[in-house]
């Protein structure tokens, strides 16, 4: 561990404050000085179940010395914070019960490391996802994901008793299937489960959106996650109050999206759809590819978005992603970067020759989403716009892809290449 001499000076002066008396609180005193919340956070518990609660000094002195944990524990990159906190809290308090108890720096972070190591296995997630159907196969992969139809004998593979199995499967046999592999403790491997998740249903979306004459107007892809409703699971009646008549309402299944084979293989081939995948599902390291990551992010939240103007402010987002790195004329640079990129990129999504008409629109759509974001209007975008905007985003997204494969790290040389590509479809018309 490369921790320097002044984050070591550090950690001894506040491990010393945790073992000093006069920063501890007694459990009766901390009735009458905290509130709930704050007694909460500055309680330790022993082993022998008697809490130990800390003064601010001490408690401060905590979260400097978990800081330190997050930046330096061997495994934590396989762990949440909290769990790093809670390991702290573990081995202070059974410090706390030691006649003699080791403070020096290594013993703690082997401890620590020895208290979070259990928590970390592989699991295997899986997910319902709605919006799409796959025929004539079994299984659609996208690098260490997969989709494919519900599995009562996969249920059945794993320690589960009949009955669970049953129950689980009708609570998900609607749709499809997501699953894949994460190794972590269970927050980690959950949360870096449905970050995958939606950036593999992004990479989907974009690839369906490049080919659908309506754009992401036609996909929505759902996996079941916190905070996304699937289709059908909201309700509402109401009655005439004439009539007393009942009327009763759903929410709606958008309709699914079938991929045969055929569409499946010749995905594969698609390097941009390669490139997508490898970035969706691992740490990038270069600027176009963060860039991408974050444009995958928010077209997935559009698609799955059920609000046209919130939808037409996403996309817009994902198209920022690539022409907002620069500091002067934002909006200049977005619409002249989108422009040139749309009639001389490498797929020629629209002829050189409708450059100026193009402009015009790209100029009409941008003021309705800063009017969106700046004014608050809410009720002047048409599904059109949403459809027209939601195609710009997956083109660009497409681009530069087949930027990285050709080697482009940043934002500014990407730029470069593409007045360059511009001006050589132009040459040609």
């Amino acid at each position: 561990m490369n921790i320097s001499n002044k984050d070591k000076r550090r950690f001894e002066n506040d491990m010393a404050a945790l073992f000093r008396l006069k920063e501890l609180v007694k459990e009766q005193q901390a009735l009458l000085d905290f509130d709930l919340f704050e007694r909460f956070q500055r309680e330790i518990m022993t082993p022998v179940k008697r809490p130990v609660y800390l003064s601010k000094t001490a408690y401060e002195g905590l979260l400097r010395i978990k800081e330190l944990m997050v930046a330096f524990l061997p495994s934590r990159e396989f762990i949440e914070e909290e769990d790093i906190e809670h390991a702290c809290r573990t081995v202070l308090g059974r410090l706390y019960i030691e006649e003699s108890p080791s403070k020096d720096i290594d013993s703690f972070f082997r401890s620590v490391e020895e208290t979070v190591s259990p928590l970390i296995k592989t699991r295997k997630f899986y997910s319902s996802l709605d919006g799409i159907d796959i025929v004539d196969f079994e299984e659609l992969n996208i690098g260490t994901f997969a989709i494919a139809k519900p599995d009562i004998q996969a249920l059945q593979s794993f320690d589960i008793n009949e009955n669970t199995a049953q129950k689980l499967l009708g609570n998900m046999q609607h749709g499809l299937w997501i699953t894949g592999e994460v190794k972590g403790s269970p927050a980690h491997a959950e949360r870096i489960f449905f970050e995958r998740v939606r950036a593999t249903c992004g990479v989907l979306a974009i690839s369906l959106t490049t080919v659908l004459k309506r754009g992401a107007a036609a996909v929505q892809l759902i996996p079941s996650m916190e905070g996304r409703m699937r289709p059908n699971s909201v309700s509402w009646f109401s009655f005439e109050l004439d009539s007393m008549g009942l009327s009763r309402s759903f929410s709606f299944r958008h309709p699914s999206i079938e991929i045969n084979k055929h569409n499946y293989d010749e995905l594969c081939t698609c390097e941009w759809f390669n490139e997508l995948v490898r970035i969706s599902q691992s740490d990038v390291s270069t600027e176009v590819e963060s860039a991408i990551q974050r444009s995958i992010y928010w077209f997935f939240d559009a698609q799955a978005d059920t609000i046209p103007e919130m939808q037409f402010v996403k996309f817009w987002s994902c198209i920022e992603c690539f022409f907002s790195f620069e500091k002067e004329k934002t909006t200049a640079a977005i619409i002249e970067g989108l422009s040139l990129l749309l009639t001389g990129g490498s797929y020629g999504f629209i002829q050189a020759e409708f450059y100026s008409k193009l402009k015009k629109e790209i100029e009409g759509l941008y003021d309705k989403r800063s009017l969106a974001v700046h004014n608050a209007e809410h009720d002047h975008i048409t599904s059109t716009d949403v459809s027209t905007v939601s195609k710009w985003a997956a083109w660009v997204i497409l681009e530069y892809a087949t930027l990285v494969a050709r080697g482009f790290e940043t934002r500014a040389a990407a730029k470069i290449q593409i007045y360059e590509m511009n001006i050589r479809a132009a040459s040609t018309n």
